[in-house]
């Protein structure tokens, strides 16, 4: 054991006479260090974020033994950033003597890419001519945390134009590490009907034989704006004949939105009476007592045509009388 040691000498002779004691003073020191033996790899590998596990040293000196109780380790309070770390193993025996310190490489890599997920639905449908504005998405790095500053999207939406488009998002972390593509597809539709407002009366009444110009009508659609000029019409009216007529006018957009159906009532009607024309003069005279013979007259009407067949003739001529 280490210490300070006293060795006394002394000698008598035969005659029993004794010197007196001398001693001599024995330090024994202590001068060899503890050896320290690393448990485990010596270099580790870690995902960054990721629970690091000690897995310690142990310690001998050939004076005090097992020394692994008083092993002290320093290692860095966490292990969340990329880069190189060391934990540090320390030890002293009871004489002070210090072990050769032993270090343990930690490497910390960041391979994990970021989390990227949609704010939102998959798939929306929006009516065309309307606003969009996207929701986006959520990002999260287990190294650099809210990465939505660094987003990369390409947004081709148009609300002006019919169909299907496809939002992409991309991201990198600062390592390097790439997510996944993630996308939304926005879906432009147009269910708007357009709107059909007539020009003019809807309901008319027209003699029979006079001309009939329609005023027609105009179309409107909330995405396409004026389809006046894309209107049908059924136009039916026979001014001809008297009678109700229908003038039906239709329209579609290009999306296939058909409008509610506009309708203007044309009553044909005649109230012009027929003409009747005398056949000979007006005035006759006739002598007594001869017989009277009747020149008769013709009829005709602007819608039946010739009506003499059926003029009705009152005759109370009696040629037995002056008169």
């Amino acid at each position: 054991k280490p210490g300070r040691y006293r060795v006394g000498y002394s000698v008598s002779d035969s005659s029993g006479n004794k010197t007196p004691e001398f001693f001599r003073e024995v330090v024994i020191r202590d001068n060899t260090s503890p050896v320290l033996v690393m448990l485990g790899d010596p270099i580790v590998y870690l995902e960054a974020g990721d629970e690091y596990i000690e897995q310690g040293a142990k310690a001998n000196d050939i004076v005090d033994g097992d020394l692994t109780d008083n092993i002290k380790i320093n290692r860095p309070s966490s292990f969340d950033k990329p880069g190189e770390f060391f934990v540090a193993y320390d030890v002293s025996d009871l004489s002070d003597n210090r072990a050769k310190q032993l270090l343990r490489k930690i490497v910390v890599t960041d391979s994990r890419p970021p989390d990227l997920k949609l704010n939102g639905e998959p798939l929306i449908y929006v009516e065309a001519g309307s606003s969009y504005t996207d929701a986006g998405v959520l990002v999260s790095d287990s190294v650099d945390g809210d990465l939505s500053g660094y987003v990369q999207t390409v947004n081709p939406v148009n609300i002006r134009q019919v169909g299907e488009y496809v939002i992409t998002y991309n991201v990198s972390d600062s390592s390097g590490n790439s997510s996944d593509e993630i996308k939304r597809t926005i879906i432009v539709k147009d269910t708007q009907r357009p709107v059909i407002t007539l020009v003019g009366k809807p309901v008319l009444e027209l003699e029979v034989g006079k001309p009939y110009s329609d005023a027609g009508a105009t179309a409107e659609d909330a995405f396409e704006g004026n389809l006046t000029k894309v209107i049908t019409i059924d136009n039916q009216v026979n001014i001809s004949i008297p009678g109700l007529y229908f003038v039906v006018y239709n329209v579609s957009d290009s999306s296939g939105n058909q409008a509610t159906e506009v309708v203007r009532e044309v009553s044909i009607i005649d109230t012009l009476a027929p003409v009747i024309r005398l056949v000979g003069d007006p005035v006759l005279k006739q002598e007594l007592n001869e017989d009277y013979v009747d020149l008769g007259a013709v009829a005709e009407d602007n819608v039946d045509g010739e009506l003499t067949d059926q003029i009705v003739v009152s005759n109370p001529v009696d040629s037995s009388l002056d008169g």
